[in-house]
């Protein structure tokens, strides 16, 4: 947990106006995350869920390596909101349509439009 020294931030937006406009995006943003999240985990499958996070992640956190483009960090079953027999269902089915591949520890994207696809198939099955 971060500790905040408010009279220090007080000056440092009082000063510097562009860094309270910054700040404010960056909360909004993770504000608009969090709903999406807490939604996904309330009421989709967990193969919405990760197709979702996946979605999420190419806009976000992707990189491109040797590989293609994959996941910067691993992602875990508890961050998908789900038991890890769910999740590895979830990434068989996506590795099955070849939207997905999986080495190490990283997810590779190969087909985002494919991907985008079964994102709105799961939402529509739940």
């Amino acid at each position: 947990m971060i500790l905040l020294n408010l009279p220090l931030l007080q000056y440092v937006v009082h000063e510097n106006p562009e860094v309270g406009m910054s700040l404010a995006e960056r909360l909004a943003r993770r504000l608009f995350e969090s709903r999406e999240w807490i939604a996904d985990v309330a009421l989709d499958k967990v193969s919405a869920r990760l197709t979702s996070l996946l979605l999420r992640l190419l806009e976000t956190e992707f990189m491109v390596d040797r590989e293609g483009v994959g996941t910067r960090t691993p992602y875990t079953h508890e961050q998908i909101g789900a038991r890890r027999v769910a999740v590895s269902r979830a990434i068989s089915k996506l590795l099955r349509l070849e939207e997905v591949e999986v080495k190490g520890q990283r997810v590779y994207l190969r087909d985002e439009t494919a991907l985008k696809r079964a994102a709105e198939v799961t939402r529509r099955e739940v």
